[in-house]
């Protein structure tokens, strides 16, 4: 063809087909472009232009098989802690690690990691598979600070769980529904959850110890026990007595410490004397009344066949 030929190169977009013009030399990044071959014409060619399209497909970026994520356990230290990829240095100058949020609570994690590409390598590799592991964090000792609630393993292992404590405010409830209120009272309630991760914990494997606080007249309390309860959708209380329930003083603090495999309600009760010794003389009473009636009438009858006999 007498004459040169100019070529424009355009990138056409993925979301609407929109064409933009790549400025310099021919495009080297993946992607989809329209190549315009212009002929400008002489004294015997007229102008004339073509436009043709050209692929660049995305390449494969392999990963060094030495990169992996694995999964891991930490000890709490209030701080937020997360995984990282082993031999992440290895990773290519055009790949950044992109990783989920990072974890302070105790609790079992499963943790992200997605790979995403520089600003100038976008276009240029087939997407690289992203890597999960689960983040275990433990710690000793769960404290709710609210209540001062705590839960611990007997054995001072460490707990891969989250505490959450709600202090309840319906012992008023409680002890009008409950069958052995009259004597008995509630003096306090529990709403007492573990989660790992974001997974309600019903039981464990092991027991766990709670410990109640207390103030330090329940402490001195000799009728003092632990209940754990249930509570229906009705309202309704179902209670389990806790055998083995102690008092304990901890940094000056009183507890009553509790040793369970459940996750539950648990209550400090104790018996209300004064209300006991009421219900219990008002019983003796009742139950004294048809055995004085007995009586009297045997003693009517042995007077009657005496005049008889008279």
């Amino acid at each position: 063809v007498p004459g040169e030929l100019r070529f424009e190169y355009y990138h056409v977009s993925e979301e609407d087909d929109v064409l933009t013009r790549v400025e310099g030399d021919a495009p080297v990044h993946g992607g989809d472009y329209q190549v315009k071959v212009i002929y400008d014409g002489s004294e015997n060619f007229e102008a004339v232009s073509i436009s043709v399209p050209l692929y660049i497909n995305r390449a494969v970026l392999a990963i060094d098989g030495s990169i992996i994520l694995r999964n891991a356990e930490l000890l709490w230290t209030g701080e937020p802690l997360n995984l990282r990829l082993r031999n992440e240095e290895l990773l290519p100058d055009c790949v950044i690690p992109v990783y989920s949020a990072p974890r302070t609570d105790p609790g079992v994690y499963q943790v992200a990691v997605n790979f995403e590409f520089t600003e100038e390598h976008k276009t240029d590799y087939q997407p690289i598979s992203g890597m999960s592991a689960t983040l275990t964090i433990l710690t000793y000792r769960l404290v709710d600070e609210e209540t001062s609630l705590r839960v611990q393993f007997p054995d001072g292992s460490p707990m891969p769980y989250r505490l959450l404590v709600q202090a309840r405010t319906d012992t008023n409830a409680f002890n009008t529904h409950w069958s052995i209120g009259f004597h008995t009272s509630l003096k306090a309630l529990w709403q007492v959850e573990l989660k790992s991760g974001s997974d309600r914990v019903e039981s464990t494997e092991e027991p766990f110890d709670v410990f109640l606080p207390l103030t330090a007249a329940q402490a001195s309390d000799e009728t003092l026990t632990a209940v754990a309860v249930k509570i229906d959708e009705r309202g309704k209380y179902t209670t389990t007595t806790l055998s083995g329930a102690k008092v304990v003083e901890i940094d000056g603090e009183y507890y009553l410490r509790v040793t369970t495999n459940e996750v539950s309600y648990f209550g400090v009760v104790t018996k209300d004397s004064t209300g006991g010794q009421v219900l219990w003389t008002v019983l003796a009473l009742v139950a004294a009344v048809p055995a004085a009636v007995i009586l009297t009438m045997g003693l009517v009858r042995h007077i009657r066949r005496k005049r008889q006999e008279k």
